[in-house]
This record gives C-alpha cells, structure tokens and sequence, in this order.
C-alpha cells in the first residue's frame, strides 16, 4: 500500500510492504524478511538546498503474510538517512543509520564478514541516486 499525507505543507510519502533477502555466504545466513513502513519526502533546507529524508521501520499489518518456511523473519527498529545539498554546492552528505535485528541466531563473525560488502552496495545505490 502506498499514499501522500501533507505536514506542515510538505508532502509525504509512504509505503507498506514485505521486503526479502536472499541468504548470504554460502548459507551460512539463511534469507531473511522484513515487514516495513517507510516514508520519504524532501524539503528546502534554511539558507538554500535541498534535504531529502527516508525513515523506516519494521510494522505489524494483517496484509504483510508470515514468512515461509526457512526464511527468518527480522526486525527493522530504525533505518534511513537525511542527504542534504547546499545551494550552490556539488556536493550532498549523506547521514545512514540502521538498527536491525536479522532474527535467527547468527554468530559475530559471519555478520561481520558479511557487513562490508552490504555497506558498499548501499553506498552505491545512494551514490547513483544522488549523483545527477
């Protein structure tokens, strides 16, 4: 489900929806779900520039199904990030924070095996939609 609600003048964007991971590392991380709100919007920034937010959270609703057999479902407590660009500048700073709990039992070293990689690909993402 998605739609707009209007705060403060500003235009906001929301969704509802079930996101999946495959598994990782051979299966030594088995695919994860995650049942999620997100909302989205942008706004001028004060002296000029554009600040674009998105926050999301794991949600309880009848319309996200249990997870299948031997996926794990995980909990997003917090995620998202401000990016902010000045006016007049080239560059955009990004802000990323995510609490998450895969669910499971999943011992340090595969997480931190597997978290560099994770990082650059959100760095990607980001970058390419950033990056006019």
């Amino acid at each position: 489900q998605t739609g707009e609600i209007v705060v403060d003048g500003v235009t906001r964007h929301y969704r509802i929806y079930q996101d999946g991971q495959k598994g990782a590392l051979g299966g030594w991380i088995s695919a994860r779900d995650f049942g999620e709100c997100a909302c989205w919007w942008t706004e001028d920034m004060q002296g000029g520039g554009e600040r674009s937010i998105f926050a999301c959270t794991s949600f309880e609703d009848p319309r996200i199904t249990l997870p299948l057999k031997g996926i794990t479902r995980g909990t997003v407590y917090a995620s998202g990030y401000v990016a902010e660009k000045p006016a007049g500048s080239d560059v955009t700073t990004i802000h990323y924070i995510v609490h998450v709990n895969l669910g499971g039992s999943l011992p340090y070293w595969v997480i931190n095996k597997a978290l560099p990689g994770e990082m650059m690909s959100l760095y990607n993402a980001l970058n390419k939609i950033f990056t006019n």
